[in-house]
């Protein structure tokens, strides 16, 4: 929708505010697959936000693009954006946490899709055998 400055102002906006407004945006929803390219943006993406997390305790984070898809579907149906696909990585790795041994020697974790359902394997490194 355009918007022209008389337009604002017949919206209550002041002219002094209006005359100070120098770019003007619009927004349209997200499609599907911009939830799915979005997941591999570097520090704003929940998953990569997850994998440095993980890291730091020798742990791998891998999921799969039919994981990404499914993760970008729910978000794309509800109204959460972003934050949904951060909530449902919450819901599918907060149990996977209690599981995991922070003093130990690492691991990886792999989530994946199969039939429009969400499984979380994790391998866990065991060390050096004597």
């Amino acid at each position: 929708i355009e918007q022209s400055p008389m337009r604002l102002s017949n919206h209550g906006f002041l002219p002094e505010l209006i005359a100070r407004i120098t770019t003007v945006a619009t927004t349209t929803k997200l499609s599907e697959a911009d939830f799915v390219s979005s997941l591999d943006l570097e520090r704003s993406s929940p998953i990569v936000q997850y994998q440095g997390y993980l890291r730091h305790f020798g742990y791998a984070l891998n999921v799969s693009e039919e994981a990404c898809r499914h993760f970008s579907r729910n978000a794309f149906q509800g109204t959460e954006g972003m934050r949904g696909i951060r909530r449902q990585l919450d819901n599918v790795l907060l149990p996977t946490f209690h599981d995991l041994d922070f003093t130990g020697f690492g691991g990886v974790i792999d989530i994946t899709c199969t039939d429009r359902k969400i499984a979380v394997h994790l391998v866990e490194n065991r060390g050096p055998t004597h």
